[in-house]
């Protein structure tokens, strides 16, 4: 495959999609390190489209770093556990008041949180559910070119997902 082509959702969710066979823990896997890769994530410079191409980025270092764990002989639940921790800790209610006073944070992260405090229930059942989304909606789309149509492409998906009250 084209190497262009290897960085997108699309390809990092099939990569997932062979390591792990629960379809549960496919989805919250995904949920979970889509919040831990942007909970870090703050830039203050940048138009609108290259912060949210660099949010992108980091979701990208984030599922692949998951892949390469996984990949590297870790065990899938260790790495669930590491991401279920890191995005617990950024996600409580400190956190959704940063997000919304922080005008360098993830643009995404803050939808995210604000998405995560709206909802009822537990983090991980509705981190689950978008994660199945999103591979739902990804999946569909099939594969992307050209980079900033993929760039695009892959935003949106996680915007729609994490504003879409239906899920």
């Amino acid at each position: 495959m084209d190497e262009r082509l290897d960085l997108q959702l699309f390809t990092l969710f099939q990569k997932l999609g062979l390591l792990l066979t629960n379809q549960n823990d496919y989805g919250t896997t995904i949920g979970y390190a889509i919040v831990a890769s942007l909970a870090d994530y703050t830039t203050t410079s940048g138009s609108e489209q290259e912060r949210r191409f660099e949010q992108v980025k980091k979701i990208y270092e984030g599922l692949g770093a998951v892949v390469d764990r996984i990949t590297n002989g870790e065990e899938s639940y260790s790495v669930f556990c590491d991401l279920r921790v890191k995005a617990r800790q950024d996600t409580d209610t400190s956190t959704a008041t940063k997000a919304q006073d922080n005008d360098s944070q993830s643009d995404l992260y803050e939808i995210i949180v604000e998405d995560l405090a709206r909802h009822r229930g537990s983090y991980e059942d509705i981190l689950r559910r978008h994660g199945l989304r999103l591979i739902e909606i990804v999946t569909e789309r099939g594969v992307q070119k050209g980079r900033r149509n993929i760039f695009e492409h892959d935003y949106k998906a996680i915007e729609e997902v994490f504003t879409d009250s239906r899920t």
